[in-house]
């Protein structure tokens, strides 16, 4: 009993052994290994399962407690702060240096933001009381797993079609981009439930998803970045035409003053 009872916080420190295992596979590729830049990668990837699976553990057995959370934001530093940082050094960053000692320090410090900015997106989640956003049920900013699965599958991408980095061009944009957005007050979707017993739209997003998965599992690496980045930018079009909308109302709701 007593080890079911601790197989949320197990799972957790699973977490974090993919996300130490993803490292220590750069600096084997580092030294010339084959293949540590992919396993690097997967690495994350496992990870990201293993966080979504102890916290829907945890609220099954209802074995939520503070120590499950505080543990769970330390294995997020490490296998989604950490583990894409170094991953998106290795792959772009660290050639930087051959420009000069400033344009190589710089790239540490752009490959540091995940690192640095998903930091500070667990703290201020975890000193906050409830979610920032005005929609119940959903994430303030992108979570820091999303951020490094994006990173993650970026590079799988480009290994599955060239076996090599090759859209090097979005690498910066997309460590900014994806960076900025975890400290934003975007509101994101968290995964939908499993269960045809909700209303009509879960059910679509349901069917969303199991087709996403089907997908995932065929393809694998050549469809992750796409699925992701389509998940991404759906949010944030949708806050957009939000606060859009919701400025139009405002303005309609002012006064006309043009009229004597």
């Amino acid at each position: 009993m007593k080890l079911a009872a601790s197989l949320p916080s197990l799972i957790t420190f699973a977490n974090i052994l993919f996300g130490f295992a993803s490292v220590t596979a750069l600096l084997r590729a580092a030294e010339g290994a084959s293949f540590g830049v992919a396993q690097a990668a997967w690495f994350i990837i496992i990870a990201a399962f293993l966080d979504s699976l102890d916290g829907k553990l945890a609220r099954k057995m209802n074995r939520q407690s503070r120590f499950g959370m505080e543990l769970d934001s330390l294995a997020d530093v490490v296998s989604f702060g950490l583990a894409p940082s170094v991953l998106i050094y290795h792959v772009h960053f660290s050639g930087w240096f051959e420009r000069g000692t400033f344009w190589g320090w710089l790239g540490i410090g752009i490959s540091a933001l995940p690192l640095l900015l998903g930091s500070y997106r667990l703290a201020r989640f975890n000193t906050e009381s409830a979610e920032e956003s005005g929609d119940k049920g959903m994430f303030s900013g992108m979570p820091i797993p999303v951020n490094a699965g994006l990173l993650a599958s970026f590079v799988l991408f480009n290994l599955a079609y060239w076996n090599q980095m090759q859209l090097t061009l979005l690498i910066l944009p997309l460590v900014l981009v994806g960076s900025l957005l975890m400290v934003s007050r975007i509101p994101v979707d968290p995964m939908p439930r499993l269960s045809f017993r909700e209303s009509g739209r879960n059910k679509v997003l349901l069917l969303l998803l199991l087709l996403t998965l089907a997908a995932v599992v065929v393809l694998q690496a050549r469809v992750m970045f796409p699925i992701a980045m389509a998940y991404v930018l759906y949010c944030v079009i949708r806050h957009m035409a939000h606060s859009f909308r919701k400025s139009e109302d405002e303005s309609e709701d002012l006064p006309d003053h043009s009229a004597f």
